[in-house]
């Protein structure tokens, strides 16, 4: 039988969905608060909690068309009273599922029905994970990163770079940095639902990246290229990749978009063996490693507004790269995948984007292998029922069947709730909370650490990898030898890496909201990365560690 493309999204558009539907209904069932007191809340009205979070997430998440479709995962015949209402969930008001809830159950009326109506929501109302909008969330973080980001150079910052300056230097002279970045832009057409970026810097008036090339080129061996989406600054990548002959390694984050064809991913990868072989004769000799996002989100199949279904990256884009790329063994390919439920058996193989590349590669006529696997050093809590841990996919290697010397490797991690991912069910991703908090109590183990390496960004600022708000100057006006020593003599940088807690109680000494920031930080990163947000609060706590406040 011939392949049908549309048939075949059409039935992992339901499967995902359904399986989504499923694990976060199962999540939200646990809760103690989706269970309502008998003493204000008679018979079954104690979980329509649970009802209410169930039309609110199929309003959200899946198009009109195919709530039916979605609800037919539930087999339980008593609840079909309740899946009759679900399905016309869009043509509802939640007090009107409220009052054709309690008519399912009450059709002959109900003693204070109105003063039960008004319990449940005002109830409801105080606890609804939907209340707003995934439009006005976005637009409010659009607003706040709009004043992080775009706050550089502020005079908090100036100020605190004043100071460090003033500071005196503990290894004066020392110029290598282990690894730099260079971010092109954060641009990108693209709105995947984890992406921690709503508002983006402009770019457009970026200075040509020549000195930035030969300033970093002095200052480290190994360089990633990242930012948004970087298909539109290959002519930069090619540029850097011949020019910069010290640099003995290049990495770069695509998306994979670029990919329309196998002859479009062929000539990308053509681009790269070409300009590493203009390198200069004396040029050190360089690899190149290609890092491609692969996970539930880039590639999240989409209904338009008609119902009509697409991915977001198609996953054919991602197979024509892995196949492109048997061509050029000398240059590596890494899938980066962020892990969900999946990862905790070999279940995350068999199903979602990874079936679905797998039938893309079928069709250009090979075979997905894995031929290893490795889980992640430490236990995690499962994001359905948190009371239970277990152990986690990390490090895959793969092969396609017919060259099985050529090995891609994929590198599963964690999302942590900045930006868009703020707006996720936390059944949808594997969080690192427990973690955080064994690194709060104890201090972190010698492996991990806040990564305070130094990003060049094209258009001037310099700023942290784990913390692209927090700036160490502007590479165009401040020499590289004042940067790198604000850099060694930062005390903030310094408690950073080290995931310090007195850090918290400093925070605390003027902001209000470090409850709000602990019970919603999804690991140690987010957390210690929303510490330093405001330019106003980097200063006060760079003063308190150099112990200068008058406080």
């Amino acid at each position: 039988m011939e392949f049908d493309p549309v048939n075949a999204l059409h039935v992992d558009y339901l499967e995902g969905k359904r399986h989504a539907f499923k694990e976060a209904m199962a999540r939200v069932n646990r809760l103690p608060e989706y269970i309502w007191p008998a003493a204000c809340f008679p018979g079954p009205t104690q979980g329509i909690a649970g009802a209410l979070f169930a039309r609110g997430w199929l309003l959200e998440h899946v198009h009109p068309r195919y709530h039916a479709d979605v609800l037919a995962v539930s087999r339980n015949r008593q609840l079909s009273w309740l899946v009759d209402l679900l399905q016309h969930a869009e043509n509802s008001t939640i007090p009107h599922f409220v009052d054709r809830f309690l008519t399912c159950w009450w059709p002959e009326g109900l003693p204070d029905r109105e003063s039960l109506v008004q319990r449940i929501l005002g109830r409801w109302e105080a606890m609804d994970p939907f209340r707003e909008t995934r439009q006005t969330t976005y637009r409010r973080i659009q607003a706040e990163q709009k004043r992080e980001f775009g706050a550089f150079d502020d005079a908090f910052d100036r100020e605190r770079l004043d100071l460090l300056d003033r500071l005196p230097d503990p290894a004066p002279g020392s110029t290598r940095l282990a690894k730099a970045g260079l971010v092109p832009g954060l641009a990108c057409r693209q709105s995947c639902r984890h992406c921690m970026f709503v508002w983006r810097p402009p770019t457009r008036h970026a200075p040509d990246p020549g000195p930035l090339f030969d300033l970093v080129n002095t200052l480290s061996n190994k360089i990633l290229f990242t930012g948004g989406d970087l298909s539109g600054h290959m002519d930069s990548l090619l540029r850097a990749l011949r020019t910069m002959d010290r640099v003995s390694y290049f990495a770069v984050l695509l998306n994979g978009d670029f990919a329309e064809s196998l002859a479009a991913a062929t000539e990308f990868f053509a681009q790269l063996r070409q300009a590493l072989a203009s390198r200069p004769r004396h040029a050190s000799p360089a690899e190149v490693m290609v890092q491609i996002s692969f996970d539930e989100f880039h590639q999240e199949i989409l209904a338009d507004r008609h119902g009509n279904l697409s991915e977001r990256i198609p996953v054919a884009r991602i197979a024509h790269i892995m196949v492109a790329s048997l061509a050029f063994p000398d240059i590596q390919l890494t899938l980066l995948h962020k892990q969900n439920r999946l990862n905790f058996a070999n279940e995350l193989f068999r199903r979602g984007v990874f079936s679905r590349l797998a039938r893309e590669l079928g069709q250009l006529g090979h075979r997905l292998e894995v031929r290893a696997c490795s889980a992640s050093p430490r236990l995690k809590a499962d994001p359905v029922n948190p009371a239970h841990a277990g152990s986690v996919i990390r490090d895959v290697l793969l092969v396609l069947a017919d060259q099985p010397q050529r090995i891609i490797q994929m590198t599963s991690s964690t999302i942590d709730a900045h930006g868009r991912a703020e707006r996720l069910d936390p059944s949808e991703y594997i969080n690192e909370r427990a973690y955080m908090q064994r690194i709060l109590a104890q201090g972190p183990p010698d492996t991990e650490r806040f990564d305070t390496d130094l990003m060049f960004h094209y258009h001037g600022p310099v700023t942290l990898f784990a913390a692209l708000h927090y700036t160490l100057g502007d590479w165009r006006h401040d020499a590289a030898a004042t940067i790198l020593a604000r850099h060694r003599k930062d005390p903030l940088c310094r408690a950073l890496e080290k995931f310090a807690a007195p850090l918290l109680d400093l925070y605390a000494e003027v902001q209000d909201d470090l409850p709000t920031l602990l019970e919603r930080a999804t690991g140690p990163h987010h957390l210690f990365h929303r510490l330093t947000r405001e330019g106003r609060v980097r200063l006060h706590l760079t003063r308190r560690l150099l112990c200068t406040d008058p406080l």
